[in-house]
């Protein structure tokens, strides 16, 4: 269990004991339906104050191996679906809050630099039986541990599109974008990753800067679908 690498589920803990919590829950049953297909990938954008992280958490507190979540679902809507548990706690999470990295990375051109660093580090220490080479990379390294285990992981980042709604340097913009290119519009990595859920306020613009998103599925608040 690290911070960033099968998170640990008390987060959504912490919701569930809020006064007040609307149980969402059901939507893991059709995060479930494109899990390992070839509509893995999925973009939700929302204004803020709307629950993306608060989703963001659930979805972790499922997916993740680094907690057991049974009881915190036993008692909610998704609980009442046949087979809502198939995948539940069997995924290796990527759990990554960008504005987090932004606002606290005191250099911000090392932003993609640092989480680079600390997924990797976790990763090193989540799966010591492969070697990763000294300056590989995150996509690279997610490659090398499904070839050595045939290991699949679920990545989740919240707030996705804060480097390119922010005031933030060209490079750094480029930076980010080869991370987010090299990670979900890459032939290698797509059998390794089993599902992809990215937040923003932004939808993905399908033209300039953002075109090497689209391959995601896109769920705004004007068209919700199944996210409604």
């Amino acid at each position: 269990m690290g911070a960033y690498v099968n998170p640990s589920n008390i987060s959504f803990r912490k919701a569930l004991r809020m006064p007040l919590y609307v149980d969402k829950s059901e939507m893991i049953c059709d995060l479930n339906n494109y899990f390992d297909t070839e509509n893995q990938y999925l973009c939700v954008s929302r204004a803020r104050r709307f629950g993306k992280t608060m989703m963001a958490n659930l979805i972790s507190a499922y997916y993740s191996k680094g907690c057991d979540s049974r009881s915190l679902f036993e008692g909610l809507k998704l609980a009442q679906h046949p087979n809502w548990d198939r995948y539940l706690n069997s995924a290796c999470v990527i759990k990554i809050d960008v504005n987090g990295w932004f606002r606290s990375t005191q250099d911000k051109n090392l932003t993609v630099q640092a989480i680079q660093s600390a997924v990797i580090s976790e990763l090193r220490t989540e799966f010591p039986s492969v070697q990763l080479p000294e300056e590989v990379g995150l996509a690279n390294a997610l490659v090398t541990i499904n070839v050595a285990l045939d290991e699949t992981f679920v990545i989740i980042i919240d707030e996705y599109d804060v480097l390119f709604r922010e005031n933030v340097s060209d490079s750094l913009r480029t930076e980010y974008l080869d991370l987010l290119n090299s990670l979900f519009k890459n032939d290698s990595l797509k059998p390794v990753i089993s599902l992809a859920y990215i937040t923003g306020i932004l939808p993905i613009i399908r033209d300039r800067v953002q075109s090497k998103l689209n391959n995601f599925r896109q769920f705004t608040m004007l068209k919700p679908s199944v996210f409604a």
